[in-house]
């Protein structure tokens, strides 16, 4: 075993921050180019894209501040690396910005990056993602926190038939679609949202409710991989309230799945935590989250800590349990493992052994390196 903590210290961009005075605008076209500490921060006046063809590099310590519904689009390539003291942040201005949109682009990467404070509303053309719009594209995501971002739409109805598709919004934190392979390590996706409410004549016979799916990520006809991270205290209110997947498929190695929600409303009980049918966990913890328990077969999991029993048994799968993992202090959303928890050296022991030489944990662990295959387990029968 070694300790590992999951601790949220980032500001959130929620808070307003005033430009500094030698601030530099930016706004329209960017081509090749890096944004370096020197001239930061980078104040987005207007929506910012980057071209085919063209790259955007982001030095250690930069500042990016969108205003009010500003975004950044990538159709080339985006690389933005910080540092563990001094990272780079994508932070809203005053009332939120509208996240990033990464569309037929070049490989994009992003290292120690915060991304924060996306209030992403009615009317923008792309219904889906908050944080990130992740389309046909391949990212790769390490020491990221993707937390405190918003993403809403009004669902127009006539009868039960949805009229407006810009009005069903998925993926708070994150939406990958068409093809898009996105790998995040030591991630944390935190207090994320997706919601919608109705409007038009509604009359069908019984209250339908507003569509809205996967608080932190949404996949559609998508690869997402998750390694040692943190779906922490995510919402959304219909489905989903960590991940919701369509097609494509989902991973979580040594990760965490805690505190997410969807409500119960009116409309009917709670939607699902992980919902999807090609979802695959290994040496994960999923605990302590409202919604309801989804059918067994839909995700599989192997050597991980489920609070749903089935049948008054843990979860179908090799090594799994069913125990109170007991995390250090939730409230400080510190997600290691206090002494004595029947998480540690519980992992998948085909998984690299942590750093110390012990067993790999469930949950996070203290190891390092590149994300492990894992491709030994059963494929999900769909």
């Amino acid at each position: 075993m070694r300790i590992c903590q999951i601790i949220y210290t980032a500001t959130l961009a929620a808070i307003a921050l005033a430009p500094a005075s030698h601030a530099m605008g930016v706004s329209g076209t960017i081509t090749t180019t890096t944004w370096t500490k020197a001239n930061s921060p980078y104040v987005v006046t207007d929506t910012i894209t980057v071209p085919a063809g063209n790259t955007l590099t982001i030095e250690a310590g930069v500042d990016v501040r969108f205003y009010a519904q500003t975004e950044l689009v990538v159709h080339g390539a985006l690389h933005a690396t910080g540092a563990p003291a001094d990272t780079v942040r994508f932070i809203g201005l005053y009332n939120g910005w509208s996240g990033i949109r990464i569309e037929n682009a070049d490989s994009c990467s992003f290292t120690w990056c915060e991304i924060t404070g996306v209030s992403r509303r009615d009317g923008s053309v792309q219904r889906n993602g908050g944080g990130f719009l992740i389309d046909n594209t391949r990212v790769d995501m390490s020491h990221v926190v993707i937390a405190g971002n918003a993403l809403s739409a009004a669902n127009h109805y006539i009868d039960e038939y949805p009229i407006d598709e810009r009005g069903e919004p998925h993926g708070g934190g994150l939406a990958a679609l068409n093809g898009a392979r996105v790998t995040i390590s030591y991630g944390i996706f935190k207090e994320n949202s997706v919601s919608a409410s109705h409007w038009g004549p509604i009359r069908y016979p019984y209250p339908l409710r507003p569509i809205a799916c996967g608080g932190a990520i949404a996949v559609y006809d998508a690869s997402v991989t998750l390694y040692n991270s943190a779906l922490i205290r995510n919402r959304a209110n219909e489905s989903g309230a960590a991940i919701r997947q369509w097609g494509g498929d989902v991973t979580l190695i040594n990760c965490v799945v805690a505190g997410n929600h969807t409500p119960t409303t009116s409309y009917g009980p709670p939607g699902h935590t992980l919902d999807g049918t090609r979802i695959r966990l290994n040496s994960t913890i999923w605990w302590d989250n409202g919604g309801a328990a989804p059918d067994a077969p839909s995700i599989q999991a192997e050597h991980c800590d489920i609070e749903h029993l089935i049948h008054g048994q843990p979860w179908p799968g090799v090594g799994n349990i069913s125990a109170d993992p007991l995390f250090a202090v939730v409230g400080r959303s510190d997600y290691s493992l206090s002494p004595g928890s029947p998480c540690i050296d519980s992992g998948d022991p085909a998984l690299p052994r942590d750093d110390d030489g012990s067993l790999s944990d469930m949950g996070p662990t203290g190891r390092t390196g590149p994300i492990p295959a894992i491709s030994g387990m059963p494929q999900i029968q769909v």
